[in-house]
């Protein structure tokens, strides 16, 4: 592989690919694309990245390597889309840059407080660390990348605390998902501000430490594009207002012969969520 010094695209999704990932990788200084994703690699991912500055898309999803995220991939600076999901992966995390638009390390081992450094990728639109466990609060300044973020994705962490309010500095998110089932320790009240986001869908707060009344919200119409709302095991109290009934018209007009389920995801980006039926089995969507 080494001796292929003007390879620019590879692609080998979905072989059966063992071992480990050879050092002469380093040599494809010219490469612009790499994807392993859906192999079985393993072991540590060499710490190659320094002469790979032409990589614009990475993709090791799906496989089995553990050890450190390699400190050079910060050095990508033309780094589109990061994908290392589905690993055994541990440590802390790169920070994404300025160009990244897509970051995926969910369903790994990953850890430690996520730096402030994060918030300067302001091109990002992707952003999925679910299924680790990251801890700390959550960064107040989420919001600086609010302008392009459609999905944020922590759930299955150890995030305490409150959620910053600085989501309301941008309206693209979609899909804003704290979901943990147990694990994350958002000690909260209802965020009600959260009903400006004209573009939100999909708002899961379940399995947390959100209290207190739920409550009238001063928005005239909030949560106007909402889909799906999850507030279940939490230790909210009171009465649920109307008004937020009311206000769910998403889910009211549904076109179905131009029907779409664009709070699953899109094809940059796929999630499922588990809908309990009482008296039948989960369903996935």
């Amino acid at each position: 592989m080494g001796n292929l010094k003007s390879l620019q695209t590879l692609d080998l999704f979905d072989c059966q690919f063992l071992g480990s990932i050879p050092a002469s990788l380093e040599n494809l200084t010219q490469i612009t694309f790499l994807g392993l994703n859906g192999n079985h690699f393993s072991g540590k991912i060499p710490n190659v990245f320094d002469n790979l500055r032409n990589l614009i898309s990475l993709h090791f999803s799906r496989n089995n390597f553990n050890g450190q995220i390699p400190p050079s991939i910060g050095n990508l600076t033309n780094l589109i889309v990061l994908d290392f999901s589905d690993n055994q992966l541990e440590g802390a995390i790169p920070t994404p840059l300025n160009s990244t638009f897509f970051f995926s390390v969910s369903h790994n081992k990953l850890s430690r407080e996520i730096s402030l450094l994060i918030c300067k990728a302001s091109s990002m639109q992707i952003l999925d660390l679910s299924h680790n466990n990251f801890g700390g609060m959550l960064p107040h300044c989420l919001g600086n990348f609010n302008k392009h973020l459609s999905v944020l994705n922590l759930r299955i962490n150890q995030f305490h605390g409150i959620i910053p309010q600085t989501f309301l500095k941008g309206n693209s998110i979609r899909t804003l998902d704290f979901n943990d089932l147990g694990n994350n320790k958002i000690n909260d009240t209802f965020p009600h501000w959260l009903g400006a986001l004209p573009k939100l869908q999909v708002l899961v707060l379940r399995s947390n430490h959100f209290y207190g009344h739920i409550g009238f919200s001063k928005i005239k119409s909030p949560f106007m594009s909402l889909r799906i709302i999850d507030l279940a095991h939490n230790d909210f109290k009171g009465d649920l207002p109307e008004m937020y009934l009311r206000s769910l018209k998403a889910t009211m007009n549904i076109d179905e012969g131009n029907m779409t389920k664009e709070y699953i995801g899109d094809n940059n980006y796929q999630d499922s969520m588990m809908v309990t039926i009482k008296g039948t089995h989960p369903i996935i969507f």
